[in-house]
């Protein structure tokens, strides 16, 4: 018939580029949507991190010489034979232990392990060190760690309690995330004792950068009276890898300052203040 027009389709060629082209737009979308799920991931991993240590200190503020504690912050010391001298006690609950350690399982990855802290008076005379409340306490102490350069546990064998395995937790990073030194992937060790003086009440933290030994699970005194780390960096990575083309884009890590007298001493910092 005249006049009639033909109806044209697409060709192989422009099918071709449309699904191309779609190809690479839907992929650049979900990378994007990774992308952002795995830094969420990785940023929720690091402020876990955080609040794990942060909350150590509130468990020391709130710990307790009663037989159980509040929140099921249960004093070791009830496991310890006591003295029997009316009035007396053989071992005070102090602190927590915090280690950041290669993990049992992977030693790629990291576990954070936390323990309950005790202090057992020397007493080979038969009398007993001043306990919490001593002549020489007053506000500022109580809340400055170390006064006038003084020994926090003078008269004390202090030591963590790991005789009960209910009372040590294991936390591992999720994902996979790991803790390294600053400008390295090589593994951060971190051993953190936050210690309330036996003797004045005085909160205090103490760190070095290395992994417990066997003469600091039998006696903490190398640590809170040797040389501390002015400040601990915890830089957390992915393991190679892992999230591929869809990696984190900014490291991130976990900072305590060893005048830490509370939560306020551990932040979460960006790359570009960590070093890291």
């Amino acid at each position: 018939m005249m006049g009639a027009e033909k109806n044209r389709g697409f060709t192989i060629i422009e099918v071709t580029l449309f699904l191309g082209i779609s190809g690479v737009l839907i992929a650049g979308i979900l990378l994007g949507a990774t992308r952002n799920i795995n830094n969420q991931r990785y940023r929720d991993t690091v402020e876990q991190t955080r609040n794990v240590i942060q909350g150590q200190y509130d468990r020391v503020y709130s710990l307790t010489n009663d037989d159980v504690g509040e929140a099921g912050n249960i004093n070791p010391c009830s496991e310890v034979p006591q003295e029997s001298h009316r009035g007396t006690t053989n071992c005070l609950y102090v602190g927590r232990l915090i280690e950041v350690r290669p993990s049992d399982r992977d030693d790629a990855e990291t576990d954070v392990r936390l323990s309950p802290i005790i202090a057992m008076p020397q007493t080979a005379d038969g009398t007993l060190p001043p306990l919490f409340g001593a002549a020489d306490t007053n506000a500022t102490q109580a809340t400055s760690g170390r006064s006038n350069g003084a020994n926090p546990i003078e008269g004390y064998t202090v030591r963590p309690h790991t005789a009960n395995e209910q009372l040590t937790e294991t936390r591992s990073l999720d994902w996979g995330l790991r803790v390294v030194r600053p400008g390295s992937e090589e593994h951060q060790p971190l051993s953190m004792v936050i210690l309330r003086s036996p003797v004045n009440g005085a909160l205090s933290t103490h760190m070095v950068a290395r992994e417990m030994m066997d003469t600091d699970r039998a006696d903490l005194d190398g640590i809170i009276n040797g040389e501390t780390v002015p400040e601990a960096t915890l830089c957390i990575i992915e393991p190679a890898g892992m999230f591929g083309f869809a990696g984190v884009v900014t490291r991130m890590a976990v900072t305590i300052d060893a005048s830490a007298v509370g939560p306020g001493g551990v932040r979460s910092v960006g790359e570009a203040e960590s070093g890291c």
